[in-house]
């Protein structure tokens, strides 16, 4: 038997609430009730209470600041917020301050509250199963029990942000992924349940037996995470109940992918020339690559991040870029990430076309020459040779260029390889002298020079400093 106490500072509403529950029928004795939290806290002192039923406004100490010292004081307190409010930010609070459940007031009737109490009871059931406390079954200690893999944005709370009762820590095994262990969750049917109030959550979510193997080839944890993200990035929906996965499906989503992890270089530079955004054909197999391919979440940030740093200045304006990483870290699944996709080009095409009087071939045209400056930084390339490669006359691509880019030509190409030379400081692999080299000055003395103009500090600091 559970002993509860209710408080409710409206005493019509805390009565009818009493009244249209059958407390025995779910196994609770109710041994008090309290119009604020001070009066709750004083009836945890004279009780052994195991359930805490709150309202979140009431005056004084709020429903939320009475769960937190009262679990401070009774760490094995479940509780249960009542409220008005059915909105993300409440519940978000609630279950962050571990609270297994929520009520919303004024959505209750006589059937609908029958539900909602059952859900608690064996909620709070399956947590004292996990810590050994009144279990029914001797053997179901030799049941297989699952784990948990949650996929999150950059955006909001994680899942190591949550303190809920129910949950071992959350342990981060890769880019925005997150594995929970669930002891003593025996059955496909209590994931569910159990999990019933994540989905309130931006999150990806997929739950598999401990006693069944991933499936995955045995190349290590790192490519088994990364499969498991492509996965849950795929077939995830959002609201949904947790994927289920089983012996077989990772190893079969990997063998049904058509481009692995190592063929997506080619489309990430293919994603950075940015013809996908003006050409419709571009546009259609960079999708259709990708769909089929093991793209992840963490991918798509991370090529959207080097994306917004290329072309800074051009396709957006620099006051937008924090608003455009807030909107791309909150995409955790393809369906998101393409509704995302084709927004942000449909605002880059209108930019261009209200900023420039260019067709779309001197875009492209554009687009190619940036793209082969890039690759060619190392060489002696000058603008005649880029005009000639993009089919564009040389005193007309000079003047669209400087139309199109911030820099003139010859600014664009030195900002191009001092921006490559700070990459290759950073990672400290290279001596400067071949740094030099590798972006394109043939003295190491000039190229040090330039440097300490543009950024302040000779190349050898900035390693030192930022490697």
């Amino acid at each position: 038997m559970l002993n509860a106490i209710i408080a409710d500072d409206e005493k019509l509403v805390r009565k009818g609430f009493i009244s249209v529950i059958d407390w025995e029928k779910f196994g609770i004795s109710l041994v008090g009730e309290a119009a604020n939290a001070k009066e709750a806290l004083i009836l945890l002192q004279q009780h052994h209470v195991d359930l805490l039923i709150t309202d979140i406004t009431m005056p004084g100490m709020s429903g939320f600041d009475l769960i937190r010292e009262a679990r401070m004081l009774y760490p094995r307190l479940w509780s249960v917020v009542l409220t008005c409010h059915h909105e993300f930010d409440y519940v978000q609070e609630a279950l962050r301050l571990g609270a297994v459940d929520y009520i919303v007031k004024t959505l209750l009737d006589v059937e609908e509250i029958d539900v909602v109490m059952k859900r608690i009871t064996d909620r709070i059931a399956l947590e004292r199963q996990r810590f050994g406390v009144e279990v029914e079954h001797p053997g179901a200690s030799e049941t297989p029990s699952y784990t948990l893999a949650l996929q999150a944005g950059t955006n909001g709370p994680t899942p190591a942000d949550l303190r809920l009762s129910m949950f071992e820590p959350a342990k981060e095994a890769g880019p925005g992924l997150w594995i929970v262990p669930l002891p003593g969750v025996k059955s496909w049917s209590d994931v569910e349940e159990l999990l019933l109030p994540l989905r309130h959550y931006p999150w990806c979510m997929a739950a598999m037996r401990d006693d069944e193997p991933m499936g995955t080839k045995k190349t290590g944890e790192q490519r088994e995470s990364a499969c498991v993200s492509s996965y849950l990035f795929f077939e995830s929906r959002a609201g949904a109940a947790p994927l289920r996965l089983t012996p077989g499906d990772l190893s079969h989503w990997e063998a049904s992918r058509v481009i692995g992890r190592e063929g997506l270089t080619e489309w990430k530079e293919r994603w950075l020339d940015s013809r996908w955004i003006f050409h419709e054909g571009e546009y259609g197999k960079l999708l259709q690559a990708l769909e089929s391919s093991l793209f992840t979440a963490g991918l798509f940030r991370e090529w959207a991040a080097a994306h917004f740093a290329q072309w800074e200045g051009i396709f957006h304006a620099a006051e937008d870029h924090p608003e455009y990483i807030r909107r791309f870290g909150d995409a955790v699944r393809w369906s998101e990430v393409k509704e995302w996709v084709s927004i942000y080009r449909n605002e880059v095409r209108q930019r261009i076309q209200g900023k420039f009087a260019f067709s779309e071939g001197v875009v492209l045209s554009l687009l190619a020459a940036v793209k082969y400056v890039q690759a060619n930084m190392g060489s002696d390339v000058n603008q005649n040779e880029v005009a000639k490669h993009v089919n564009m006359s040389r005193s007309y691509f000079s003047q669209c260029f400087k139309s199109f880019m911030p820099l003139s030509f010859g600014g664009f190409l030195r900002h191009t390889r001092l921006e490559k030379a700070k990459e290759l400081l950073r990672a400290g692999e290279l001596p400067v002298y071949r740094i030099a080299e590798t972006v394109g000055f043939q003295d190491e003395k000039y190229f040090s020079r330039v440097f300490r103009e543009h950024t302040g500090s000779l190349p050898s600091e900035y390693r030192e400093r930022e490697g």
